[in-house]
């Protein structure tokens, strides 16, 4: 209720809400656009579409001429494809090291996944760095993830 109160005040003395909106969460650089539609290009769908999985490599991000930060939220175009349950984004950091950020909708933890891995995180997103090529580190959470949508090992939320 404060921070709506303190809204409406900012209203009264003439700031735009819709302005602001947009120069915070709608404002792209064309690089992260090229970007986006690289990763998106690598999108995967498993497990009867409850999975999707997209990566990002250190060529992609020279290529599109990204920086670092705009890998951020990316993930999430993968997590709102209508019936995916968990989104996976792979990240090449260096040739042997993979960043994975995790994401779920409703029924997975995907931090128990992120701590098999030592990473760590909350029930809806999760992460964690796997000291491996992106393709092995592909393969070996992916199997992961698979295992959790199969209930193995008490992964599933009882919310």
């Amino acid at each position: 209720p404060l921070c709506l109160r303190i809204l409406a005040d900012l209203v009264d003395i003439g700031v735009k809400p819709d302005y602001v909106s947009r120069q915070v969460f709608e404002k792209r650089t064309l690089s992260s656009i090229k970007l986006l539609k690289l990763a998106l290009d690598t999108l995967e769908l498993l497990e009867n579409n409850k999975i999707a999985a997209m990566y990002i490599t250190q060529e992609m991000l020279e290529v599109s001429k990204a920086m670092e930060e705009e890998t951020e939220g990316i993930i999430n175009y993968a997590r709102e494809i209508d019936g995916v349950e968990v989104a996976v984004l792979f990240r090449e950091k260096e040739k042997s090291v993979t960043k994975v950020g995790l994401r779920s909708n409703e029924r997975v933890d995907v931090s128990k996944i992120a701590e098999k891995f030592n990473g760590g995180g909350h029930l809806r997103a999760a992460g964690c760095i796997v000291e491996l090529p992106i393709n092995q580190a592909r393969a070996v959470v992916l199997n992961a993830v698979s295992a959790a949508l199969a209930d193995n090992g008490g992964i599933l939320c009882k919310e």
